[in-house]
């Protein structure tokens, strides 16, 4: 977003009140410890994003340039073009913006003189007692080169100062032990807290502002701290977690990782002596001195040991007990269900079983060739209307049809029986009419009736 804001202000009119309209637009939240060291009193503010902007001729001469909301007058502006004319005696963004093509952006380290633990402590106990103490003032430089939109030369160079207060902001504010997850300012001691490092190995956000980067009054990096220094001298150095071994090993392994882009988990023991457990993470950004790697640096955040055991004893507390609730629940589950088994099973005999019986007496009434009637009306009335009623009726019919053949059976043997009879006694009387006796008497027979036909013939 910062990179834009920069982009956007090369297309500005080079003028006070565009200038001045333009850092008046981007503000944010400063949340910080003010008052006293006995009476500190916490306090939210809105503060511009970006403290300068300046517009810088194509010879390095300063043209314009708004510091704090102030437009600074023409004795005032420098030949930023040599580095010892700049705010910190050292700085390059000129030549380094120069020789970038339209629409590339420069982008800084953390600028900033260094605070030793004097300075910051100032009498007090600790850091976070330290209202009064100085503070870690510090800018990112964002600059863009700028072209005739006509022929395209080089016109100069448009520098923003991005105040780094709300950059490191987001590291001193997280408290990873709290319910809220945020704090105005960390408890060093406690070992609760987050911090940030750069692509260099250079801490730059951190409670204990002397291990923080910074410039000497040359503009020269002050030397990062040692194993091999005493005491008064580790409080004037910063820390370098390149350097770092001596006071945790796992300092130079979080940078390595970091720079890889990979994040991790650790444990760390501050200079407190504190125990933690670490969480890092890459920051990606690939602008101006980040371009290289991708990486703007690190982003660890620590919690004290035993807090971070007591969490987990607090959930592993919570998961057991909602496990035996579960476990009750489950018992109760059970046992309704097995009442709910036996309930279907008294259920089922009554609505199955009973009337499959009954239909089975309905069958061996069938064998004795008996209709069984009452019994197939009540499985066929039932109140329920299920296959087993369906069953009887179909069984019904069934038994109708079979008592209703058996009876046509019958009638048919019967008829049956009265045809062989008959038969019988056809057959007997042609067996004797058959007979050569037989057939002799119906010759004689014959013979009789003609003489007897003739006599009356005669007679008349």
């Amino acid at each position: 977003e910062r990179v834009q804001d920069t982009r956007t202000a090369t297309l500005l009119p080079r003028n006070a009140h565009s200038y001045t309209a333009f850092l008046a637009a981007r503000h944010a939240e400063l949340w910080y410890l003010g008052g006293t060291n006995a009476a500190p009193v916490e306090r939210r503010e809105q503060a511009p994003i970006f403290r300068e902007i300046a517009y810088v001729g194509a010879n390095g001469r300063e043209r314009l340039r708004v510091l704090d909301g102030v437009v600074l007058p023409p004795d005032q502006l420098r030949d930023v073009r040599d580095p010892a004319n700049t705010t910190y005696l050292s700085e390059n963004y000129f030549a380094a913006a120069s020789a970038l093509p339209p629409g590339e952006v420069y982008v800084s380290h953390v600028m900033a003189w260094y605070v030793s633990q004097k300075d910051q402590l100032a009498g007090a106990a600790d850091p976070r007692a330290a209202v009064e103490g100085a503070k870690y003032e510090a800018l990112i430089r964002f600059a863009a080169p700028v072209f005739n939109s006509q022929s395209g030369a080089f016109e100069g160079v448009v520098v923003l100062s991005l105040d780094y207060r709300h950059v490191m902001g987001y590291a001193l504010h997280i408290l990873p032990t709290s319910a809220q997850n945020f704090t105005v300012f960390p408890d060093y001691a406690s070992g609760n807290y987050a911090y940030m490092f750069d692509n260099e190995g250079w801490e730059i956000a951190h409670p204990r502002f002397w291990v923080l980067r910074g410039l000497d009054p040359s503009g020269q990096l002050v030397g990062h701290v040692t194993g091999e220094m005493s005491k008064d001298e580790r409080g004037a150095h910063p820390m370098n977690l390149r350097y770092g071994a001596w006071a945790d090993p796992n300092l130079p392994t979080m940078f390595d990782a970091v720079s890889r882009g990979e994040d991790g988990f650790v444990i760390t023991v501050n200079q407190s002596g504190a125990q933690k457990a670490t969480t890092y993470a890459p920051i990606t950004f690939g602008h101006g001195v980040y371009a290289q790697g991708g990486v703007f640096g690190g982003l660890a955040i620590g919690a004290e040991m035993a807090e971070f055991h007591q969490a987990a004893d607090q959930v592993s507390a919570s998961i057991a007990t909602q496990r035996r609730g579960m476990e009750f629940q489950m018992l109760l589950v059970i046992l309704g269900t097995a009442v709910g088994v036996v309930l279907v099973a008294v259920f089922v005999t009554r609505t199955i079983s009973a009337p499959v019986r009954r239909l089975g007496q309905a069958a061996q009434a069938l064998e004795r060739g008996e209709m069984a009637e009452e019994i197939l009306d009540s499985l066929q009335r039932r109140r329920i209307r299920d296959e087993v009623s369906d069953l009887a009726s179909v069984f019904r019919g069934m038994a109708e049809q079979v008592i209703k053949r058996e009876r046509t059976l019958k009638q048919q043997i019967v008829a049956l029986n009265i045809q062989i009879d008959d038969q019988k006694k056809r057959q007997q009387v042609e067996s004797i009419t058959e007979t050569d006796y037989f057939q002799s008497l119906r010759a004689s027979a014959g013979n009789m009736r003609r003489r007897h036909q003739e006599r009356r013939t005669t007679d008349s």
